[in-house]
Protein backbone atom coordinates (compact mmCIF):
# COMPACT_ATOMS: atom_id res chain seq x y z
CA UNK A 1 0.00 0.00 0.00
CA UNK A 2 1.03 3.74 -0.88
CA UNK A 3 -0.06 6.54 -1.12
CA UNK A 4 1.17 10.03 -2.43
CA UNK A 5 0.07 13.53 -1.71
CA UNK A 6 1.19 16.62 -3.43
CA UNK A 7 -0.68 19.72 -3.05
CA UNK A 8 0.40 22.67 -1.06
CA UNK A 9 0.47 24.22 2.75
CA UNK A 10 0.14 28.05 3.79
CA UNK A 11 0.26 29.06 7.80
CA UNK A 12 -1.79 31.82 9.15
CA UNK A 13 -1.32 33.62 12.76
CA UNK A 14 -3.31 35.75 14.58
CA UNK A 15 -3.12 39.24 14.14
CA UNK A 16 -5.52 42.28 15.14
CA UNK A 17 -7.56 41.47 11.49
CA UNK A 18 -8.19 37.90 12.99
CA UNK A 19 -6.06 35.31 10.74
CA UNK A 20 -3.47 36.85 8.44
CA UNK A 21 -1.36 34.53 6.16
CA UNK A 22 1.95 34.08 7.51
CA UNK A 23 3.65 32.39 5.11
CA UNK A 24 3.04 32.06 0.80
CA UNK A 25 1.40 28.85 0.00
CA UNK A 26 4.35 26.15 0.19
CA UNK A 27 4.52 23.45 -1.88
CA UNK A 28 4.29 20.25 -0.17
CA UNK A 29 4.37 16.15 -1.07
CA UNK A 30 3.68 13.85 1.52
CA UNK A 31 3.75 9.71 0.46
CA UNK A 32 2.79 7.24 2.82
CA UNK A 33 4.57 3.70 2.28
CA UNK A 34 3.59 -0.04 3.62
CA UNK A 35 5.79 -2.56 1.51
CA UNK A 36 4.07 -5.34 0.33
CA UNK A 37 6.38 -7.68 2.53
CA UNK A 38 5.50 -5.54 5.95
CA UNK A 39 2.21 -3.94 5.24
CA UNK A 40 2.23 -3.48 9.21
CA UNK A 41 5.73 -1.08 9.10
CA UNK A 42 5.56 1.56 7.11
CA UNK A 43 7.06 5.33 6.86
CA UNK A 44 5.62 9.02 5.66
CA UNK A 45 7.74 11.18 4.40
CA UNK A 46 7.38 14.83 3.66
CA UNK A 47 8.84 17.65 1.32
CA UNK A 48 8.12 21.02 2.11
CA UNK A 49 5.09 20.95 4.65
CA UNK A 50 6.03 22.64 7.22
CA UNK A 51 8.18 24.92 5.57
CA UNK A 52 10.37 25.69 2.21
CA UNK A 53 13.13 22.60 2.09
CA UNK A 54 11.71 20.94 4.52
CA UNK A 55 12.22 17.25 4.99
CA UNK A 56 10.96 14.76 7.36
CA UNK A 57 10.77 11.30 7.79
CA UNK A 58 8.55 9.01 9.97
CA UNK A 59 8.57 5.69 10.86
CA UNK A 60 4.88 4.26 11.21
CA UNK A 61 3.39 1.08 13.00
CA UNK A 62 -0.33 1.00 14.53
CA UNK A 63 1.36 2.21 17.98
CA UNK A 64 2.75 5.28 16.56
CA UNK A 65 -0.06 5.96 13.69
CA UNK A 66 -2.87 5.88 16.66
CA UNK A 67 -0.67 6.67 20.10
CA UNK A 68 1.68 8.84 18.50
CA UNK A 69 1.20 11.68 20.48
CA UNK A 70 0.81 11.56 24.33
CA UNK A 71 -2.42 13.10 25.56
CA UNK A 72 -3.93 12.64 21.75
CA UNK A 73 -6.59 11.08 20.24
CA UNK A 74 -6.98 9.77 16.84
CA UNK A 75 -10.36 9.90 14.83
CA UNK A 76 -11.86 8.45 12.12
CA UNK A 77 -15.00 8.23 9.77
CA UNK A 78 -15.55 8.15 6.23
CA UNK A 79 -14.27 10.85 4.67
CA UNK A 80 -13.10 12.91 7.51
CA UNK A 81 -10.00 11.63 10.08
CA UNK A 82 -8.06 13.56 12.65
CA UNK A 83 -5.99 14.20 15.81
CA UNK A 84 -6.95 16.44 18.99
CA UNK A 85 -5.30 17.07 22.21
CA UNK A 86 -7.32 15.53 24.80
CA UNK A 87 -6.67 17.74 27.64
CA UNK A 88 -6.52 21.38 27.95
CA UNK A 89 -3.44 23.02 28.79
CA UNK A 90 -0.77 25.90 27.51
CA UNK A 91 -1.54 24.39 23.94
CA UNK A 92 -4.55 22.81 22.07
CA UNK A 93 -4.05 21.56 18.65
CA UNK A 94 -6.09 19.30 16.49
CA UNK A 95 -5.72 18.26 12.75
CA UNK A 96 -8.21 17.43 10.96
CA UNK A 97 -8.59 16.13 7.24
CA UNK A 98 -11.07 15.66 4.82
CA UNK A 99 -11.12 13.09 1.85
CA UNK A 100 -13.13 13.08 -1.48
CA UNK A 101 -11.65 10.64 -3.82
CA UNK A 102 -8.35 11.44 -4.65
CA UNK A 103 -8.09 14.51 -3.10
CA UNK A 104 -7.31 15.92 0.50
CA UNK A 105 -7.88 18.93 2.39
CA UNK A 106 -7.21 19.79 6.21
CA UNK A 107 -6.57 22.35 8.60
CA UNK A 108 -4.16 22.17 11.91
CA UNK A 109 -4.81 24.58 14.56
CA UNK A 110 -3.31 25.41 17.77
CA UNK A 111 -4.44 27.28 20.66
CA UNK A 112 -2.35 28.79 23.10
CA UNK A 113 -4.16 30.26 26.62
CA UNK A 114 -7.02 29.71 25.61
CA UNK A 115 -6.94 32.05 22.00
CA UNK A 116 -6.93 30.95 18.31
CA UNK A 117 -2.68 31.17 17.41
CA UNK A 118 -1.80 29.53 14.40
CA UNK A 119 -3.55 27.46 11.64
CA UNK A 120 -1.95 25.64 8.45
CA UNK A 121 -4.72 24.68 5.40
CA UNK A 122 -3.69 22.02 3.46
CA UNK A 123 -4.69 21.14 0.31
CA UNK A 124 -3.33 17.74 -1.80
CA UNK A 125 -4.15 15.67 -4.78
CA UNK A 126 -3.08 11.86 -4.83
CA UNK A 127 -0.59 10.62 -7.28
CA UNK A 128 0.59 6.85 -7.57
CA UNK A 129 4.26 6.29 -5.80
CA UNK A 130 4.70 2.79 -6.74
CA UNK A 131 4.84 0.80 -10.26
CA UNK A 132 6.28 -2.76 -8.97
CA UNK A 133 3.11 -3.69 -6.48
CA UNK A 134 4.80 -1.71 -3.46
CA UNK A 135 8.08 -3.21 -3.48
CA UNK A 136 9.57 -0.08 -4.13
CA UNK A 137 8.28 3.95 -4.11
CA UNK A 138 9.61 6.83 -5.40
CA UNK A 139 11.05 8.93 -3.18
CA UNK A 140 11.23 12.11 -4.57
CA UNK A 141 10.28 15.84 -3.70
CA UNK A 142 9.81 16.87 -7.76
CA UNK A 143 6.22 16.96 -8.45
CA UNK A 144 4.58 14.58 -10.85
CA UNK A 145 1.07 16.56 -11.15
CA UNK A 146 1.98 19.47 -13.65
CA UNK A 147 0.66 21.88 -10.61
CA UNK A 148 -1.53 21.61 -7.85
CA UNK A 149 -4.82 22.25 -8.69
CA UNK A 150 -7.55 23.85 -6.84
CA UNK A 151 -9.16 21.16 -4.92
CA UNK A 152 -12.70 22.55 -5.34
CA UNK A 153 -12.44 22.38 -8.61
CA UNK A 154 -13.92 19.44 -10.94
CA UNK A 155 -11.44 17.88 -13.29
Amino acid sequence: FGSRWEGQTRWFGSSSLGLSPVSDPLPAIYQLEFPETTPELGTWRGWGVLKPGDTRVVQLSEETVVNRTPGAATFQFEGVGGRCSLGISEVWAAEVNFFHEGRRSGLVVYYRNGSLDQMMSMAFRSNPISHDGNRTFVNTSEFTVTEPADPIVED
